[in-house]
């Protein structure tokens, strides 16, 4: 069969659909659809006839897509959505399946918060599946029946039907998989794709799936896609064989020499997952940089072991220096833990990336305010202060809903409306970047590597909504 896989277009500039989140990058960055993309290596290794397309990083329109789409024409069509562009995706879908008379699936973390909604939304969309989804795609291709499809929303007559739920990939089936790298290598352009704190180029990879801990109620995927906040705790995380992984990272260095980082892109890296991916690179003699998600009670001497190994940045959420907001949100970290682990990568020369989240259960002025200077006291590489996404299906939003705390879709506390909530999160990423404490952190290299990113940046802190 032969397989399109999108990510649609949209007409807003510097759309994200493949990160954590979707909505405008400030600082212009795009991940890779690595979803889709480990979907299209699935596919084609059972002998499926594949295209991907990752439209608003190759800078492609609906008449690109519709063009391409006509001349692959494909009999499946897999569209990655995302909440806020779920209704021109719909349109999107519909256009499509006119041209070329495909049969359409939605898929993704967002396409799982609400499947009903979305097949409601209209009889173009023959198909949606629901979380981890590579399996359901392959029965799809495969010509199954849908009603024998497991994690399959489907049409008989005008019902929605929902079969039971697919059982999550294990680790085994993750050594099967094609490199993800081969079919970024294979289908996009890797130039298009940028991170402001990491190497340019680069590319992501998982070497696992699911969170370790998998509890934070605000967290996308471990809600939707690997469900690491419901599902069994030996299934929350699972991992390649570390043989695989580093057979991977062999073939970017071999093939791919211009990459410059890899970034681990699970949710968060496990101490003894990056122990043992430490020791291997170390073990194979392989000179790489690479990246990872990570959180704060990890061992020091685990963190130790990551600068020998090449690591460049570790992507860390403090959310907040206020212990009872960090508890409503089931972080499972300290304070302490957090000043801890800052002094342990200041002395040890690594870089972190630390992510504040602003008007969470329990925010008030005064704790922005103290959030500010402990985030400021950590003195970290890079700074993110954010406005929590909410979406339907975290324990977040049901935690608001059932508090009457939202307002069309957004926080509003009694004490703190959402519109004061986003001024604190524009006024503390302003007060940082444009501030000496930053600035005068830049060095050649950093200049460099942030200059772009900044440029861009600095308008919108200065005068653009976000």
């Amino acid at each position: 069969m032969k397989v399109l896989l999108l990510n649609p277009p949209y007409p807003k500039p510097d759309y994200m659909r493949n990160s954590r989140a979707d909505g405008i990058s400030l600082a212009e960055a795009q991940w890779y659809p690595i979803w889709l993309s480990y979907a299209t290596g699935w596919l084609e290794k059972h002998g499926h006839t594949c295209k991907l397309i990752d439209a608003p990083t190759s800078y492609m329109f609906f008449d690109d897509v519709l063009e391409e789409t006509k001349r692959f024409s494909p009999d499946l069509l897999a569209i990655y959505p995302s909440w806020e562009t779920i209704p021109i995706d719909v349109k999107t879908a519909e256009a499509l399946k006119k041209a070329t008379g495909c049969k359409v699936v939605f898929v993704g973390p967002w396409a799982s918060i609400n499947p009903k909604m979305i097949m409601k939304m209209s009889k173009a969309v023959d198909f949606v599946a629901q979380y981890e989804f590579d399996n359901t795609l392959l029965e799809l291709a495969n010509g199954i029946e849908p009603k024998k499809i497991l994690g399959l929303f489907w049409r008989k007559n005008s019902n929605i039907k929902q079969n039971p739920t697919r059982p999550l990939i294990v680790g085994k089936q993750l050594n099967e998989f094609p490199f993800v790298s081969d079919i970024y290598r294979r289908y996009l352009n890797i130039k298009n794709y940028k991170v402001v704190q990491q190497l340019y180029p680069y590319v992501d990879i998982f070497i696992g799936r699911g969170c370790y801990w998998g509890l934070c109620t605000f967290c996308l995927w471990v809600h939707t896609l690997n469900r690491s906040a419901t599902c069994n705790p030996n299934e929350k995380y699972r991992a390649r064989d570390m043989s695989n992984a580093i057979a991977e990272i062999k073939f970017i260095k071999e093939k791919m020499p211009e990459v410059k980082e890899v970034i681990i892109q699970d949710d968060t890296l496990p101490p003894l997952m990056a122990k043992k991916f430490s020791k291997a690179l170390l073990k194979e003699g392989l000179d790489i940089t690479w990246s990872c998600y990570c959180r704060v009670d990890y061992p020091r001497d685990v963190l130790k072991l990551m600068k020998k190994a090449g690591c460049n940045v570790i992507h860390v959420g403090f959310e907040s220096s206020n212990q009872q907001i960090l508890n409503n949100i089931k972080k499972g970290t300290t304070v302490e833990q957090g000043e801890r682990f800052a002094k342990w990568t200041r002395e040890l020369g690594l870089k972190v990336h630390a992510d504040f989240m602003i008007g969470l259960p329990g925010e008030t002025v005064e704790t922005i305010k103290a959030t500010q200077k402990w985030a400021y006291s950590l003195d970290l590489e890079t700074y993110q202060f954010t406005v929590p996404k909410l979406y339907p299906g975290t324990s977040l939003y049901e935690y608001l809903e059932k508090n009457g705390f939202l307002k069309n879709g957004e926080t509003n506390y009694p004490h703190l409306s959402n519109d004061e909530i986003r001024y604190w999160a524009k006024k503390l990423t302003r007060d940082y970047y444009l501030s000496w404490r930053n600035i005068k952190k830049l060095t050649p290299e950093r200049f460099f590597r942030l200059a772009g990113a900044t440029i861009k940046l600095i308008p919108k802190l200065l005068w653009k909504e976000w």
